[in-house]
């Protein structure tokens, strides 16, 4: 790779962070991603009924909300962190893994 190859892929590095380049680029995928979406989901599935399953959260934030849970556990508060993390008792006993 040329010195000037290296300059170019730097520059479009910095550039990219900028502040006014992230909120072009924000403003063009919200503008074209959801026709380029429709179009991919036309073009792959046109005519079919689709379902698919959209989780309430990242499956970060459940792993941090279920390391939460394991923090706060003391042995006799299922109970109160179902209520707590608005869970059913079951869900909560299986994060603790009994």
């Amino acid at each position: 790779m040329s010195a000037s190859t290296l300059m170019v892929r730097d520059l479009a590095i910095a550039a990219a962070s900028h502040p006014k380049i992230e909120t072009a680029v924000n403003a063009a995928l919200k503008e074209t991603l959801p026709s380029v979406i429709e179009e991919i989901l036309s073009q792959q599935y046109g005519g079919q009924k689709i379902e698919f399953y959209v989780a309430k959260r990242s499956a970060s934030s459940r792993r941090d909300r279920d390391n939460a849970i394991r923090t706060k556990f003391n042995g006799r508060n299922i109970k109160a962190l179902s209520n707590e993390f608005k869970l059913s008792i079951s869900q909560i006993t299986k994060i603790c893994k009994f």
